[in-house]
């Protein structure tokens, strides 16, 4: 999806070649197989840092913690594109309301303690707690989006 909102954004021709895991783009990218690789930040980082690889922008609307003089495409030029990936917790659909509402405090607990934040943004990752509510909004608001791209590019499944 990435590719194809970069494309249209850039009006640039790339050629999206699926892999069947990171560690083959990586390799890739590595060998000078290709150009250009976009993933998100947890797989990279650690190359970014040992040097193996140059970050040339993020994807999300403001720069990263850990990678503060890699702009964003919006800084380079390009400003429709505004991604940013994220993890979530997901339960049956007729998880009670009390049950999700106390997971959910949990996560937040855990997700804001400074051992995990700190592990969190080592990998790249910006922390941010949620509700069930706004979680949910999210991934409506996200399918709406990306809909949006598949049907403007044609994005198949490979």
């Amino acid at each position: 999806m990435r590719v194809s909102s970069v494309r249209l954004e850039a009006g640039i021709k790339l050629t999206h070649v699926p892999y069947k895991g990171v560690s083959m783009g990586i390799n890739d990218v590595l060998g000078g197989n290709i150009e250009l690789y976009i993933s998100s930040m947890p797989t990279l980082v650690g190359f970014v840092h040992s040097g193996k690889v140059k970050a040339l922008a993020v994807t999300s609307s403001k720069r990263l913690a850990e990678l503060p003089n890699v702009p964003t495409l919006d800084e380079s030029g390009y400003k429709l594109v505004d991604y940013a990936n994220w993890f979530g917790f997901f339960g049956p659909a007729k998880l009670p309301a009390n049950i999700a509402a106390r997971l959910n405090a949990e996560f937040n607990k855990a997700l804001q303690s400074p051992d995990v934040r700190e592990k969190l943004q080592a990998q790249g990752m910006e922390v941010a707690v949620s509700t069930p509510d706004a979680f949910a909004k999210l991934v409506r608001d996200d399918v709406v989006r990306w809909g949006k791209v598949v049907r403007e590019t044609g994005a198949k499944v490979e």
